[in-house]
């Protein structure tokens, strides 16, 4: 049996992500909620680091594309010099929509990171992707 799924529905709740992240949330674990995302760690949520970013499709933070392993992929831009507001293990990234209240993506990252307050990190580029049905 053949499955597939158009790309257009796919790219629509990409584009809805993107449309609505306007902050990405470096964490010391992963984040089940905004609260924990953008809370410090010293005030009982999960957030090391942030930076604000545009929302949208094509506006310098966030692209859709063709997946790296198959279906659709929204690419996240690289952020240079974030400041570390706590120290900590970064091990996730979460995608907030800080003014709607959603809590939109959190992925582990590839390299986890431990942090001191005051320093500055570079978030190499990531993404989300939904594969192609199986």
């Amino acid at each position: 049996m053949v499955k597939s799924l158009i790309s257009n529905a796919v790219d629509a709740a990409l584009n809805y992500i993107a449309a609505r992240a306007d902050l990405i949330s470096l964490c010391a674990g992963a984040p089940t909620a905004v609260s924990e995302a953008t809370t410090l760690a010293s005030g009982g949520g999960k957030m090391l680091a942030s930076v604000n970013v545009t929302e949208g499709v094509g506006n310098g933070d966030f692209s859709v594309s063709t997946g790296t392993v198959s279906g659709r992929r929204l690419a996240v831009a690289a952020q240079n010099a974030v400041p570390i507001s706590e120290t900590g293990t970064v091990d996730h990234v979460a995608l907030v929509d800080s003014t709607g209240g959603e809590l939109l993506v959190v992925t582990p990252l590839t390299e986890v990171q431990a942090v001191t307050a005051g320093e500055i990190l570079s978030i190499k580029a990531f993404g989300a992707e939904i594969r192609s049905p199986a």
